[in-house]
């Protein structure tokens, strides 16, 4: 780390390749941040002595360990040997500052046991937890564990840093923009850039279609800016017959300008946005349609609890309608 000039090191032990997803995107979090980062695979340490001395000769330095446990409670197979070592080592690890985040299933007895014995083990050798233990249950929703924990742990990393949150917010990667009036429009593709070529390399299980979009603007503006109904934007919601030929939306306009003064504009929403302006025979765009696991209950009378955590309103409103068209018939 000294040599690299790096202050983070993000250690992580990953046996199919979650835990190391995990530690580069961490890293980039943390570069943006303006605190070099460097992931580490424990596989390539020769010398596990070497880590005693990180909090000692690195200064303001900080170590977050991503260890998934595989199997019955076990290391994954190149955190072995880290594994060994910090049974059996007695070094002082006294001015390590670290975190630990666990991969794991709660359908194994031995649930994280591995992050949840690392965490245990640096503090008994004299190290510093900064931040709480994170938790990610491969048989739930891991992804949804991983960003909920480093959404706490970036603020408890500017504290320990002193970052200032209004710097913070401006870490970011700025481009300078030039106008090419050289190149047709007709050759520009405008589209998302991950779309690109899509109509040939989509996946058998998607439904490609064109849907027809109706945008209305409501007669009052909302706080946090022009609110655009469309019909859908992040979920699709099957009906009883309702709506059997249309797709609905519901979505926010996002528009809105960073703190360097750059506007920002959300791709879909100000697409639709722009859709009003054009003539009804030609507000057409392309739509993928996945299947969902989300469900209601088969019985009508079942009760529901509606829980939005990113979903938004789109689902629920489906619902809504499609529990009171079902009690009509």
């Amino acid at each position: 780390m000294k040599t690299r000039k790096k202050r983070v090191l993000i250690l992580y032990g990953s046996q199919t390749g979650t835990g190391e997803e995990f530690s580069n995107r961490l890293a980039k979090d943390s570069s943006r941040l303006g605190l070099p980062a460097m992931t580490f695979d424990p596989e390539d340490c020769t010398d596990w002595d070497d880590l005693t001395r990180v909090g000692q000769e690195v200064e303001g330095s900080l170590v977050i360990f991503v260890m998934a446990t595989y199997g019955e409670g076990d290391p994954t197979d190149n955190a072995q040997e880290f594994f060994d070592w910090l049974k059996e080592t007695t070094d002082n690890l006294q001015g390590l500052k670290y975190t630990v985040f666990g991969l794991g299933n709660k359908t194994y007895e031995h649930y994280n046991e591995m992050g949840r014995y690392v965490d245990q083990r640096l503090e008994e050798l004299g190290g510093e937890r900064i931040y709480v233990r994170g938790e990610g249950d491969d048989d739930g929703n891991i992804e949804e564990d991983f960003i909920t924990w480093k959404e706490g742990l970036w603020p408890e990393v500017m504290q320990y840093f002193k970052i200032d949150s209004s710097q913070a917010t401006a870490v970011g990667r700025e481009y300078e923009f030039s106008l090419h009036t050289e190149i047709s429009t007709d050759e520009v593709f405008t589209g998302e850039p991950n779309r690109l070529g899509s109509y040939k390399n989509r996946r058998i299980n998607e439904l490609l279609l064109v849907c027809e979009i109706s945008i209305t603007s409501p007669s009052a503006e909302g706080k946090v800016g022009k609110t655009v109904w469309a019909e859908y934007s992040r979920w699709v919601v099957k009906l009883r017959g309702l709506y059997p030929n249309s797709v609905h939306v519901t979505a926010v306009l996002v528009e809105y300008c960073t703190s360097t003064g750059r506007s920002k504009q959300g791709v879909a929403t100000s697409l639709f946005a722009r859709l009003k302006d054009v003539s009804p025979e030609n507000r057409k765009v392309p739509v993928y349609i996945r299947h969902s696991s989300l469900r209601l209950p088969f019985r009508p009378v079942n009760p529901v609890i509606m829980v939005g955590p990113g979903t938004g309103l789109a689902p629920f409103r489906g619902f809504i309608q499609d529990r009171s068209t079902a009690i009509k018939e």
